[in-house]
């Protein structure tokens, strides 16, 4: 296997295996967040959407950095959606596309073994035509897409 292919892999399985340690228990479903009443500042509980049992709570944090947020507030509800829409069951189907993407896109002598470029004919002995494929070098286009996901850029490639 190639050095971005395993790169990658390693990364996929990385992923998956912190979100099975954050699952509440075996197929666990999705999460969701809600307001908790009444609170201040704003706090936002996200529970799990089988049996309702807390996950995490956030809340907004007030902040003179403008760095932050130049509206000086850190966005809880928005925090606690994208924690509730990155449950481990979200991050788990998306890890098992992302090796299926990698098993396509294969090496195969420099080029993808799944991507081309374009096609040509030509006439072969005989004066038989045949096309002649061109495949993309690999590694393509869309592995590199998917790498770049997971924090993996040519330039960490080549420093491994």
């Amino acid at each position: 296997m190639d050095d971005l292919s395993s790169l990658l892999l390693s990364a996929i399985e990385e992923t998956e295996r912190l979100a099975l340690a954050a699952n509440l228990k075996q197929d666990d479903p999705e999460w969701y967040a809600h307001h908790v009443a009444g609170s201040h500042p704003r706090t936002f509980r996200i529970r799990s959407a089988q049996d309702h049992c807390p996950i995490a709570e956030v809340s907004d944090i007030e902040s003179d950095a403008e760095v932050l947020d130049p509206t000086g507030v850190l966005d809880g509800e928005a925090t606690a959606r994208h924690i509730a829409r990155n449950d481990p069951s979200s991050v788990l189907r998306r890890c098992a596309a992302d090796k299926r993407t990698v098993e396509l896109h294969r090496n195969n002598g420099g080029f993808c073994s799944r991507c081309y470029t374009g096609s040509y004919d030509e006439e072969g002995s005989g004066g038989y035509p045949y096309t002649v494929i061109q495949f993309e070098p690999y590694p393509c286009a869309t592995l590199r897409n998917t790498a770049e996901g997971y924090g993996l850029t040519d330039h960490q490639e080549g420093e491994e």
